[in-house]
């Protein structure tokens, strides 16, 4: 996965979203999967779908409903699969093939997404964002099938309630925020300290959401966003600790996603179940010129 972390009003959902003349990671990276799905097709045959959700109050919430966002959104709930791994129940996914599709849908969550004002921030992002990426491919000369998934997350800034002067709504917002980060940190304490017995992924939705995609097979990249402002220096001392905690955390040897020839991970008893079997085993990936799709390095 890569995500953006940092304070308050930092720049986090600039950088991964951008604007129109210069885009940000999320664009940049889905564009360059379809140029190399694209380039693989005379060997490989790749689906990708894409789908988006918040996670608001500790309430995980579809940003692509089919039937468009009412009054009441359907709070969605996060389900183990029988193999370890985790998916959302209901979570709308579409198949996408250009750019300009992904970029209309990226603007239709982006407008259902919860956002507010406090004294730090005019149009502050109240919940965590995620772009889901699921790859699934077939190699057409040996049969073999692939597949990965790939989160891009805008987390939702850490704030200080004096700074803020945040109450009602805006002060519950914060405290959920908070409460997140820091059980995203406990998490990457428990991953870097070899002599860990228990890391806590089910202290907050967003870790254990992001189970199969923090530890053991799969790669995390980090953008760590700072104020200049020296009104802000403890929030940034906070933010380069976290930084140095990510870079001194390795999560071992990451391994090819793949099936035997003949196996086609789309197509098992039943669209769930096998849905189920990609969401458990994949984790974050990149394709290579042979057409299968292998993981990066092991560094958080």
């Amino acid at each position: 996965c890569i995500f953006a972390y940092g304070q308050t009003g930092s720049g986090k959902t600039f950088t991964m979203e951008g604007s129109p003349a210069n885009k940000g990671v999320s664009p940049r990276a889905i564009q360059e999967l379809l140029n190399q799905v694209e380039g693989l097709k005379e060997t490989s045959t790749y689906t990708v779908t894409l789908s988006m959700l918040e996670i608001y109050n500790e309430t995980i919430l579809d940003l692509l409903p089919l039937g468009g966002v009412g009054k009441d959104r359907e709070k969605l709930e996060i389900r183990q699969a029988g193999d370890g791994g985790n998916q959302v129940v209901g979570l709308t996914e579409t198949i996408i093939t250009s750019m300009a599709q992904v970029e209309e849908l990226m603007k239709q969550g982006q407008r259902n997404r919860a956002v507010g004002s406090h004294d730090m921030n005019e149009h502050s992002s109240r919940s965590h964002s995620i772009i889901t990426l699921v790859a699934r491919g077939k190699n057409h000369i040996d049969g073999t099938t692939t597949y990965g998934k790939l989160h891009l997350i805008d987390l939702a800034g850490s704030e200080r309630v004096g700074k803020t002067d945040a109450t009602g709504d805006r002060l519950k917002e914060a405290q959920n925020i908070n409460k997140s980060l820091s059980a995203l940190g406990e998490v990457i304490n428990a991953l870097g300290n070899k002599k860990a017995t228990h890391v806590p992924y089910r202290n907050s939705k967003l870790t254990f959401l992001l189970q199969d995609s923090l530890g053991g097979n799969s790669k995390v990249l980090t953008f760590v966003n700072i104020s200049p402002a020296v009104y802000n220096l403890g929030e940034t001392v906070c933010s380069l600790n976290f930084a140095t905690r990510c870079r001194s955390t390795e999560l071992g040897q990451a391994k090819k996603q793949s099936g035997p020839s003949g196996e086609d991970s789309a197509s098992k008893s039943s669209a769930s179940s096998g849905m189920r079997r990609v969401v458990s085993s994949a984790s974050t990936t990149s394709l290579n010129s042979s057409g299968l799709l292998t993981p990066a390095s092991k560094r958080l």
